[in-house]
């Protein structure tokens, strides 16, 4: 697979969808093509929402780029990590 990416004022955006964030070589495209924030809906059920959140924050500090995710569990957008730290 490819991951979408566009190019902002901002920087360039990245864009997968829920279990792509599973997939380490896919996320390293990101780093690749200079990914900045790759934004990630993702509509978990609540039995691996929290695992699928922490390996998403894993991959995107391990890749160097921020993530902003809707996981569906916690109704909310989250900001998983920007680049090297992770928040909660």
């Amino acid at each position: 697979g490819e991951i979408g990416s566009l190019d902002t004022d901002f920087g360039r955006v990245g864009v997968v969808i829920c279990h792509d964030l599973d997939f380490p070589r896919l996320l390293r495209q990101a780093s690749t093509e200079r990914v900045g924030l790759l934004v990630a809906p993702s509509d978990d059920w609540a039995l691996i929402a929290t695992l699928h959140a922490r390996m998403a924050t894993f991959r995107a500090v391990e890749n160097g780029f921020s993530l902003v995710s809707w996981f569906q569990p916690f109704r909310q957008f989250m900001v998983l990590a920007t680049r090297s730290l992770i928040l909660r």
